[in-house]
């Protein structure tokens, strides 16, 4: 398809989709936000934590609390509350006053039993939102720490009359949200029909979303803007960049290609990553850390589970990486937005050392593409492992630069190699077991393959970065000490390992099936084999380091009771190795096969991550095991 029919076919489906739209908007649903249930602080502020009875799950408001919810139509107009306002025997229940946009629309005084009031808000049809506030008297302070007004059960929002026309604000932001697709999907050029059925398909969602839950896409709108915004920028700037870089390995057809999927991985991770309905499992404690940092608190500690709560410090590179992106970004979407930007971009390093290690340009693409499909890495960001997250690509670039230091031993490449050694050391307690034990094994295994001046070039920005690495670790455990009195020994450490191996080894197993799927790990097994063939002699030595690398944890989980079966870290080889074998397998007509596998791959880490995104499902019982 020529460009300007192609521009010309995503045009008329831009006018197409407007009534489509329209229509969805007509028939949105009631707007209902149970309080209590995971979601509702999108909506709620100046509440208490949530509580639960036997039938109901509720929040206690304060002294003013607000409901925020997005403006659909002028028709929008009757809000219903459920809620009641008991108080210990002797004391007078509690007045409520409720406005709407400022305006008060009642005062009642709130029963103790639970109650539903419906109330008729004023006509209007321009402003983005609808603020709903509570004012109630509080229980005296005596009784109760918190400010305690009155418990809201729930709170919906329900047309009322005619149906008038939409919100202009959410009409016109879903359309400039589908045109900067369009102008997204015409930039990246992509072949056939695809630009016009990616944009049809967006278009559908779109209106799906407004006639089935149109919370789930009304409050983040803005945050996709911003995304798609900031992808059609990146697409325009550093596409080009990126295609030179990896000329003639990559021709420039495959090149656009893997740039677009790189842009369909990316926007999969940040549009969950800003929803104001997420927040990663652990990012409490990431806030935490991401503040002492941002104050100079370079030593952080913590007593994890993983390591029997023993006290371990905690390295600060990957929250330093993280601070420019605090200047532009609340903390909660810096530490959100940045895993979720580390872990797309480890896909284009993968890339990168595919080729760095003479694998051909359709197996490091096939690679790459697995990198971004297979649920262990979306698993990884629900839960929220910040650091270990970037320390995945830190380990892809130094492989990568490992390899030009080998073949080319200067003195730019021997900084640039010791520079991301020592940051990688710095990101996690995890990254520096897996790198020293990787470098030292593709060390050994990969040590004949190298010319003598490649070897001591490598082992000289090792040792470099291990001794400034090693310098803040030192300190660091200065600092901690050896508080573990009262800690088994070694011994019976592995007394209960050896009595629990069974247990112990079927986590594990279930961990591969549940992040790898057992289509893909199943053919680990072939993809290894592939590799012994002479010409991927330097492949094989990384997969085969790296996974051998990644046994040490699985060692000290079945060994010590240690939690620190950090599978994903498994990830990169797994890829390297499938995309070698699938590579073969697409070369003798099997094609179809691979990209079924790749489209299921990938269409089930989607559903995953948009059900964990949107609905709080867990991808895995157990995060460590995913």
């Amino acid at each position: 398809m020529a460009v300007p029919t192609r521009a010309l076919g995503l045009a008329l489906l831009l006018v197409l989709a407007l009534p489509l739209l329209w229509l969805s908007l007509l028939r949105a649903p009631a707007l209902r936000v149970d309080v209590g249930e995971w979601g509702d602080h999108a909506y709620l502020s100046g509440v208490n934590a949530p509580e639960r009875s036997a039938r109901e799950s509720y929040r206690w408001t304060t002294g003013q609390a607000e409901l925020v919810l997005p403006n659909l139509g002028g028709h929008f107009r009757l809000l219903r509350l459920r809620l009641h306002g008991w108080r210990p025997a002797g004391l007078p229940a509690p007045r409520l006053s409720i406005s709407a946009d400022g305006q008060l629309l009642t005062s009642v005084v709130a029963p103790p039993q639970l109650q539903t009031y419906e109330l008729l808000l004023p006509y209007d049809a321009i402003t983005p939102v609808r603020r709903i506030t509570l004012h109630s008297d509080l229980l005296p302070n005596t009784l109760d720490q918190r400010a305690i007004g009155v418990a809201l059960d729930w709170a919906e929002l329900r047309p009322f009359g005619a149906a008038a026309a939409p919100s202009p604000w959410l009409l016109a932001g879903q359309l400039v949200l589908l045109v900067l697709v369009v102008l997204l999907l015409h930039a990246l050029v992509l072949p056939g029909g695809w630009a016009g059925g990616g944009a049809a398909l967006i278009a559908l969602a779109l209106a799906a979303a407004n006639a089935w839950q149109p919370l789930w896409l009304a409050p983040a709108l803005p945050g996709m803007l911003l995304v798609l915004a900031g992808l059609l920028a990146a697409t325009a700037l550093a596409r080009p960049v990126f295609a030179r870089a990896l000329a003639p390995w990559l021709a420039p057809q495959p090149a656009r290609v893997v740039w677009g999927l790189f842009i369909a991985a990316l926007a999969l991770r940040l549009l969950g990553a800003i929803h104001p309905l997420f927040d990663m499992h652990d990012l409490p404690f990431h806030l935490k850390w991401l503040a002492d940092v941002a104050g100079g608190q370079l030593y952080i500690y913590s007593t994890p589970s993983e390591f029997q709560n023993r006290p371990i410090f905690n390295p600060p590179a990957g929250y330093l990486l993280l601070l420019p992106l605090q200047l532009l970004l609340p903390p909660r979407l810096a530490i959100q937005a940045g895993v979720a930007l580390a872990d797309a971009l480890a896909g284009l390093l993968l890339l990168w050392l595919a080729r760095a290690a003479g694998l051909r340009a359709p197996a490091g693409i096939i690679a790459a593409v697995l990198y971004w499909a297979l649920p262990i890495n979306l698993t990884m960001l629900w839960w929220g492992f910040a650091t270990n997250a970037l320390a995945q690509p830190a380990g892809l670039l130094l492989f990568g630069l490992l390899l030009q230091l080998a073949r080319r031993p200067r003195a730019a490449a021997m900084a640039a190699f010791g520079a991301a050694c020592a940051a990688g050391m710095l990101m996690h307690i995890g990254a520096l077991a897996l790198l020293l034990a990787l470098l030292g094994a593709v060390l050994v295994l990969g040590w004949r393959q190298r010319a003598p001046a490649g070897r001591w070039a490598v082992v000289g920005a090792l040792l470099a970065a291990l001794a400034g690495a090693g310098l803040i670790y030192f300190s660091a455990v200065i600092d901690v000490g050896f508080r573990t009195g009262g800690r088994p020994g070694l011994s019976a450490l592995l007394a209960v390992g050896w009595a629990d191996r069974w247990l112990r080894l079927g986590l594990v197993g279930r961990g591969l099936l549940l992040g790898f799927l057992p289509t893909t790990l199943a053919l680990v097994p072939l993809g290894l084999a592939h590799l012994f063939q002479p010409r991927w002699a330097c492949a094989r030595t990384i997969v085969l380091a790296w996974l051998l690398a990644c046994l040490l944890f699985l060692g000290a989980y079945l060994g010590l009771g240690m939690v620190v079966r950090y599978i994903y870290f498994a990830v990169p080889p797994i890829c390297l190795c499938l995309g070698a074998w699938l590579e073969a397998l697409w070369a003798r007509r099997g094609r179809a096969v691979v990209i079924a596998l790749l489209l299921l791959t990938a269409w089930g880490s989607a559903a995953l991550w948009a059900a964990g995104v949107l609905m709080r499902i867990k991808p895995s019982v157990v995060p460590l095991t995913q």
